[in-house]
């Protein structure tokens, strides 16, 4: 019997602690409540009691929060001295920048204008040499000039006259492959249509005029002048024209050519047989 009433009672407590536990856990408040609770109320409620939760730190712990907060002093000071040095150095830079403008600016143009006169200084080089290798050309090219005409039978002698043209190399080198023709004509004076040119194409053969050298040609006025012919001239209203061209290569081997026109007119001219150079129709290349 006593057995009996032995493990009624210990179900029973069991029972009960059961209950409890289930009541506590069912009505416990939430964390954030249990810090707007009061304690009396808790204790009211009979469902458990409050318990005051202090967290205590070991003197190591708070050495080691005293140190990390130094570190971090320490840091935040370094940290703040480094952006005062940044800031002075820059402000340095901008000063020494702003000095520097005016001395960087002067070079600039100091350089643009050595520049522009070294351009310069070359265009006159390149200038001077052109000018010089023309110079020196002309200086050694040939020029094969016209020398004058003479008659020396006269415009009376019969069956017409023969006019001596001379022409000169004045250069220092030689004029090669030169061909000449020479032609002469009574015309009016003065002109009023040029006279007539060169048809023929039996050129003579190519000749070489070294320097000082001389060269002749004899054209032929083919019949004896009338006497009206003779009076024309005599009074400047006819002319005896004496023309032609030179050609030839230099040593430089360009083509070059000299172009020549001469009259006689006058009782001067026709007596001595003299030509003088005309207005047109003489020129050199």
């Amino acid at each position: 019997m006593r057995v009996l009433v032995l493990l009624a009672f210990m179900v029973l407590a069991t029972h009960v602690s059961a209950q409890e536990a289930q009541g506590v856990a069912g009505k416990s408040p939430a964390v954030e409540e249990q810090k707007t609770t009061k304690p009396d109320a808790s204790r009211a409620d009979g469902s458990g009691a409050g318990f005051p939760v202090t967290i205590a730190e070991t003197p190591e712990q708070a050495s080691n929060a005293e140190k990390r907060a130094k570190d971090a002093d320490n840091h935040d000071a370094k940290d703040l001295d480094a952006q005062i040095r940044a800031a002075d150095a820059a402000e340095r830079s901008a000063a020494i920048a702003e000095r520097q403008e005016v001395p960087a600016l002067a070079q600039i143009i100091i350089g643009a204008a050595s520049t522009f006169i070294a351009v310069i200084a070359l265009i006159v080089s390149l200038l001077t040499a052109i000018v010089s290798t023309r110079t020196t050309r002309a200086q050694l090219r040939a020029y094969v000039c016209n020398m004058g005409a003479i008659t020396p039978a006269g415009f009376d002698a019969p069956g017409g006259f023969s006019v001596v043209v001379e022409a000169k190399n004045m250069g220092p080198t030689p004029a090669t492959k030169l061909t000449q023709w020479t032609l002469v004509a009574l015309r009016e004076y003065p002109l009023r249509r040029p006279l007539e040119p060169y048809t023929l194409t039996d050129f003579p053969t190519e000749a070489v005029l070294g320097p000082t050298a001389i060269t002749m040609s004899i054209p032929t006025f083919g019949r004896s002048l009338e006497e009206w012919e003779k009076t024309g001239i005599k009074r400047c209203e006819l002319a005896i024209y004496v023309y032609g061209e030179i050609d030839y290569v230099d040593a430089f081997n360009k083509r070059r050519a000299t172009k020549f026109c001469m009259r006689s007119i006058g009782e001067q001219g026709y007596k001595l047989g003299v030509f003088k150079a005309h207005d047109t129709g003489n020129s050199y290349t």
